[in-house]
């Protein structure tokens, strides 16, 4: 291959190289936004002291702690979206742990909760893992490899590919009847993928796909009935119904 050949492969190549990273960045750089309304949420009160490190935050009980939960947020969506929801948790007595994952997608920071456990929770204290869309996704796939010190999991609008079946895991799957994001048939096919013993089911009447932050509406997703607190509400008191008699 003569030089000039060479010179236009590199190029070439070099142009390819720039411009799928340039389409990745693309991709990241766009995602649904916090609404105005979270900020409310990122701030102590006389029931939840609200602590920021980082790109985390962390939801403390000033009532007695029951437990405790990581989030992850979903794909293409700014984690403080869910600040209302880690906050009415916590105020059920959950101390809930908010991270930004890498490029709000989850599978690009799966691993994140063990390094969450490690710096701040106790070996005794029960902890459980929630997610909302592609990110209970990725918490499915991350307990498949470290189940170890979890009481359970619970799916936003989610379901878990990984087989999860032969653990003792409880999981909780929550979604609206109204959700157009979701994938109902693959839904009901992976349901065998927790142990069946353990699991629970909680339908919100009038819930969409989005209602589980505020962020706004969502590509393909049906208009809700309800509002989106309505639709935590119901969230959080059907999960505390389950994880305080665990």
């Amino acid at each position: 291959m003569n030089k000039k050949r060479l010179t236009i492969l590199l190029i070439t190549i070099v142009l390819i190289i720039a411009g799928g990273l340039g389409g990745f960045f693309i991709y990241i750089g766009t995602y649904s936004k916090a609404e105005d309304k979270v900020y409310e949420y990122l701030k102590s009160d006389e029931y939840v002291e609200v602590i920021q490190e980082d790109d985390l935050y962390i939801y403390k009980p000033k009532s007695t702690r029951k437990g405790n939960v990581i989030f992850y947020q979903g794909g293409k969506v700014e984690y403080i979206a869910y600040a209302p929801l880690m906050y009415k948790l916590s105020k059920n007595g959950y101390q809930c742990y908010l991270p930004h994952l890498k490029f709000n997608l989850a599978f690009f920071d799966i691993n994140k909760a063990s390094s969450i456990k490690e710096k701040y929770i106790d070996n005794q204290e029960e902890i459980y893992l929630l997610g909302h869309s592609l990110g209970g996704a990725s918490l499915g796939n991350y307990a498949e490899n470290n189940i170890e010190g979890y009481k359970g999991i619970g799916f936003l609008a989610a379901y878990t590919t990984a087989d999860l079946s032969n653990t003792n895991l409880s999981s909780v799957f929550i979604y609206g009847d109204k959700d157009g994001v979701l994938n109902i048939e693959k839904y009901e096919e992976c349901k065998k993928n927790v142990n069946p013993n353990l699991s629970h089911e909680y339908i919100i009447e009038g819930g969409n796909h989005a209602g589980f932050g505020m962020y706004g509406n969502q590509k393909d997703d049906n208009e809700a009935s309800i509002s989106q607190l309505v639709q935590m509400d119901l969230t959080v008191n059907y999960l505390v119904s389950i994880w305080d008699n665990d």
